[in-house]
């Protein structure tokens, strides 16, 4: 056979094989297309625990039953800190000796905001130096409550959530207060070895609280409250910087933000999706969120799982399932967790099917 004939015949035998393996493919996909899929069941929204207010006496009430109800539980850990950040300074000195300057700033922030209380993995009940809202119905100017948080394009995420906005009249701030403080205190004494103040006037300019709630729960999970000031002091140099500014004294004047961030932890079991489902032999973790305090250990409670049909599923104390048979009807799981005296539970559903299960199956919820 001539060399040309075989070379043909080469690729002609390459080309059915693709031919042959592509086809075997399509085939395959079709026939997978072809069969039947199971989907999930519509489940009804879930409802909220109270109806998110409308009236601005019943959103301030609302907020502070709620943290009152934190603030004094025993069943949840409390953590909270203030950030600070300092606008820019202005000052009399010139460019040349802004060692004052850099001094001032280094100084700031960081150091600044470890003066304000703070606390974490604290239980509330144990704790009577919670921080105080600043909300009462004369202080504030406006507010915003929705549900769930709408994005520009025109979806709604945190669906779950209550998220209530407060603007305050700033001038309700207590100044006088706050140049009492243990903070302005120790403010002074960080600058110390460059300088005293002499006079300081603080002006309120702004104030904004955010509020995140569960609405399925009602509780409260976060109070973010920001503090916008302007500070104009006028401050004397020690002998190190004196010769920075005419007679040793000079004016200065900055933006000043406090942000306090106060974060509540509700001890829990709840399955973070409503229902799933899967095939015979299927291992998985149960989509559970157990929360305790973080220092306890799994001695420190006891979790239980109870299923509604008896021999299908197996779940261990990890929360980890196997599915051991086919059941025509949902299988309800109870989560129990019993924890320092108190018992909370959550219910799952579960499919067990033979069809095929979507390859992306979204929480429900």
């Amino acid at each position: 056979m001539k060399k040309g004939v075989k070379i043909f015949l080469g690729i002609l035998v390459t080309i059915l094989l693709v031919g042959i393996c592509f086809g075997s493919i399509a085939l395959y996909l079709r026939n997978e297309r072809s069969k039947p899929v199971f989907h999930l069941p519509d489940l009804e929204p879930v409802s909220s625990v109270t109806a998110l207010p409308t009236k601005e006496a019943a959103v301030i009430n609302y907020v502070l039953q709620l943290y009152d109800a934190a603030v004094t539980a025993d069943d949840v850990e409390g953590a909270w800190h203030t950030d600070v950040h300092l606008g820019e300074l202005q000052t009399p000195f010139a460019a040349a000796d802004a060692g004052i300057v850099q001094y001032i700033r280094d100084q700031a922030g960081g150091k600044i905001a470890a003066l304000y209380p703070s606390a974490s993995e604290l239980l509330m009940s144990e704790t009577k130096d919670a921080p105080k809202l600043p909300l009462t119905t004369t202080d504030v100017i406006a507010f915003s409550a929705e549900q769930g948080r709408h994005n520009d394009d025109g979806t709604v995420s945190d669906d779950g959530f209550y998220f209530i906005d407060f603007t305050i009249d700033p001038q309700s701030v207590d100044t006088t207060a706050m140049k009492e403080s243990k903070v302005y205190q120790g403010v002074a004494e960080l600058l110390a070895p460059a300088l005293t103040i002499e006079k300081c006037s603080i002006q309120p300019q702004s104030v904004t609280m955010n509020c995140r709630i569960d609405r399925t729960t009602d509780e409260l999970q976060s109070v973010t409250i920001t503090k916008q000031y302007q500070i104009d002091a006028n401050v004397r140099l020690t002998d190190l910087y004196s010769a920075l500014v005419e007679n040793g004294s000079g004016p200065i004047s900055l933006q000043y933000e406090t942000v306090t961030s106060i974060n509540f932890n509700h001890y829990a079991a709840v399955f973070t999706e409503r229902q799933i489902a899967v095939k015979k032999n299927d291992m998985k973790a149960l989509p559970a969120r157990v929360t305790v305090h973080s220092t306890a250990t799994k001695e420190d409670y006891k979790l239980t799982f109870d299923v509604s049909v008896d021999d299908v599923l197996e779940i261990d104390a990890d929360g980890v399932m196997t599915v051991e048979e086919n059941c025509d009807e949902p299988v309800i799981v109870t989560m129990t967790l019993e924890y320092d005296g108190h018992v909370y539970s959550d219910q799952l559903t579960v499919y067990i099917t033979e069809m095929e299960l979507e390859t992306e199956v979204a929480p429900n919820g």
